[in-house]
């Protein structure tokens, strides 16, 4: 099967989750900092590609064409500084637009290929100013703390279907044991609902 690993926010968490401008620019200087293609070649000896969307290579739905996240510190730094994370504590670390300590939490599972990925997500979160804690859970706990919502961020994968119905996990009306970034979107929403309607493949791919 084809499955994607990703990092979930928590999008209704009180220092990450929101709309809010100063939000968004943080989880973007995260994505900007965290370099998937060294986590790929030290944690996965190679055997993996930097995902650019939900959807794997081979599965329905896939656009080859989509772009590339950057790996990009230096924007991730620049965008911090410009809406409002330009301050830092005696540490080096950078505290949130009211002058309070800023410490994001990481939920990850045990063992050893984990404590590399904790290891290399780290480095890439200090190359920023963001102090970074995690907390290692067993399985089970890390989807039952998800399905709660009592997580800022985490890291697990989705095996996708051959027709694409991984879209559903930013699906706003589903369950918190689907999306359980609890994201919402009306556009979003409303392609998906055009994606499940579909009565064939092209209008599928179309949505």
């Amino acid at each position: 099967t084809s499955s994607v690993r990703s990092l979930y926010v928590n999008m209704d968490d009180p220092v990450l989750g929101g709309t809010s401008r100063e939000r968004v620019a943080l989880r973007r200087a995260l994505a900007l900092a965290i370099d998937a293609e060294d986590l790929i070649k030290v944690v996965y000896v190679g055997q993996g590609l930097p995902s650019s969307q939900m959807v794997a290579p081979g599965v329905s739905g896939f656009d080859p064409a989509a772009r590339k996240r950057a790996h990009d510190p230096a924007t991730a730094n620049a965008l911090l500084d410009r809406v409002g994370y330009g301050k830092r504590d005696a540490s080096g670390f950078r505290l949130a637009p009211d002058g309070s300590p800023l410490t994001l939490t990481f939920t990850i599972f045990p063992g050893t290929v984990w404590r590399e990925v904790q290891t290399l997500i780290k480095k890439n979160v200090d190359a920023i100013g963001v102090r970074m804690e995690f907390r290692v859970v067993a399985t089970q706990d890390l989807f039952k703390e998800e399905a709660q919502g009592k997580f800022q961020i985490n890291i697990h994968g989705r095996s996708s279907s051959p027709t694409g119905l991984v879209v559903r996990q930013l699906y706003g009306p589903e369950p918190p044991e689907l999306n359980g970034s609890r994201f919402r979107n009306a556009d979003y929403d409303r392609a998906v609902e055009r994606f499940m309607r579909a009565p064939d493949e092209a209008e599928r791919l179309a949505a």
